[in-house]
């Protein structure tokens, strides 16, 4: 009777009776290393401690001259409109179990030295000496980056990375800007303990939705069962899954698998987690119920649309597209807040607005 009765906070105290002990099992299993990561990304303001000890130079056959940051990602001082400049930094001393360099060197190519002897490069059938290497530019984006191991012996040794560049020679300046490419360098197996660390970010809430939508599920279907077709519960499910798949598709490795979709399923799903909700007070108002299934068929339009226009089928990049690309948002804000000013209406009478 309880759960015919109460069939919405039951299932949910059930979800979470499962899902909490499995989230706390997953913690307590999962044990990283010591992680230390140090990076390297262009903006000393943002990691001072990431570029502590990194040189920014160029070399022309053995005559270096030092770059200097802008403090605007850039380093300025370069003569020349198409050349390879180098940077470089003395690695510690202390050993560790691994060191993996992470290299995200997306519209440029690159070689890496350690005490002048070229460990990677590109193009290996070039001149792969510092000062004298001339890398080229590539004519293709790297879309994932480069994942190097250093060698064991590396301690105390100079690592240096030549990068392609090319410059600004339209405007015919003296003075252009470079902008050396990302590098992480992870210790201690950080890399793995990163990669371990960014799954279970995306893991743990896509499991806690997916239990709390099958438990929803399994309610609906026992009072369907029962005879009572309980569509509060089925709008709730609705929902959880909607936030499980946009979960999901935010994930970093979604794109490995599924490329690039022209549909922004992210949003897709966010916008629909919104229509589930507005189904779901739809189905327990007394009052209001035809004004707010009217929203909520507006927000699946809305939906609707916003896919169409991202596939070219409506629209394809004309003046409306921006405003149905950007409505689904709009119209969720004004549902949800109709539906709020619904609650203090009909809160302030005698009946009850939900139903019991």
């Amino acid at each position: 009777m309880l759960m015919k009765k109460y069939p919405v906070f039951i299932s949910i105290g059930l979800s979470l009776i499962i899902a909490v002990p499995a989230i706390l099992a997953i913690f307590c299993g999962y044990q990283p290393e010591e992680e230390l990561t140090e990076s390297f990304f262009l903006v000393a303001e943002e990691d001072e401690k990431g570029n502590e000890g990194w040189r920014v130079y160029e070399n022309r056959q053995g005559r270096e001259r030092e770059l200097v940051s802008n403090g605007y990602a850039g380093y300025t001082g370069v003569d020349a409109s198409e050349q390879t400049l180098y940077f470089s930094k003395k690695l510690p001393e202390k050993p560790c179990d691994s060191l993996m360099l992470e290299i995200w060197a997306t519209f440029c190519s690159v070689s890496v030295f350690l005490d002048n002897q070229v460990i990677y490069s590109d193009f290996p059938e070039l001149d792969n000496r510092i000062g004298w290497l001339e890398l080229p530019t590539p004519a293709y984006e790297r879309e994932k980056p480069i994942l190097l191991s250093l060698p064991p012996d590396y301690q105390g040794k100079t690592l240096t990375i030549a990068q392609s560049y090319i410059g600004s020679s339209e405007k015919q300046e003296t003075d252009t800007t470079f902008y050396p490419c990302g590098v992480r360098m992870h210790y201690d197996y950080g890399y793995e303990n990163r990669i371990i660390g960014s799954v279970l970010e995306t893991m743990i809430p896509a499991m806690f939705f997916f239990l709390l939508s099958m438990l929803l599920l399994a309610v609906f279907i026992g009072n369907a069962f029962l005879g009572n077709l309980s569509f509060p519960v089925f709008s709730l499910a609705l929902m959880s899954v909607m936030l499980m798949g946009r979960q999901l598709v935010l994930a970093s490795f979604y794109h490995q698998y599924f490329g690039y979709p022209t549909l922004d399923y992210s949003s897709i799903f966010y916008y629909c987690s919104i229509g589930g909700q507005l189904l779901f007070f739809a189905s327990i108002f007394r009052r209001f119920k035809g004004f707010i299934w009217t929203m909520a068929g507006c927000q699946c339009l809305t939906v609707v649309l916003f896919a169409m226009a991202q596939a070219g089928i409506l629209v394809e990049y004309a003046e409306w597209y921006s405003f149905l690309t950007g409505f689904p948002s709009l119209m969720g804000a004004v549902c949800l807040a109709a539906v709020l000013v619904c609650v203090f209406i009909q809160g302030g009478g005698k009946k009850p607005y939900l139903r019991g």
